[in-house]
């Protein structure tokens, strides 16, 4: 069991800005898994975490998911949920998910059309 949870750190990706960073991988099923967002307190509320994401889609465009994007938040970060939902992910509850979060799903070339669509 161990050396596949060292697997999947090997797996995930990170990308870093000097505001903040998101790390994911490709995950089971082909389904893209967002890890965590994180940007540097005095950056919030300008628009990075949409701007990381939106670099994380354009990383995987050339091997996109085939089926969903899945992002992970704790049940008491609401600032995350409201995030989530307003770029297009949808709150769907998991049984196999630890009860302290939440899990949000989203398609991937929906979530793709709304965020790069709002640049036009």
């Amino acid at each position: 069991m161990e050396e596949n949870h060292f697997k999947k750190f090997e797996e995930m990706k990170v990308i870093e800005l000097p505001e903040g960073y998101i790390a994911y991988r490709l995950g089971s099923g082909d389904n893209l898994e967002l890890f965590d967002i994180f940007v540097n307190k005095d950056e919030r509320q300008k628009g990075i975490s949409k701007k990381l994401v939106k670099l994380m889609l354009e990383a995987v465009k050339d091997n996109p998911p085939n089926f969903s994007v899945f992002g992970f938040t704790a049940k008491d970060n609401l600032t995350a949920q409201a995030f989530y939902q307003a770029i297009g992910f949808t709150l769907i509850l998991c049984p196999l998910y630890p009860l302290g979060a939440f899990m949000y799903v989203a398609e991937y070339q929906k979530l793709c059309d709304k965020l790069f669509k709002t640049d036009a």
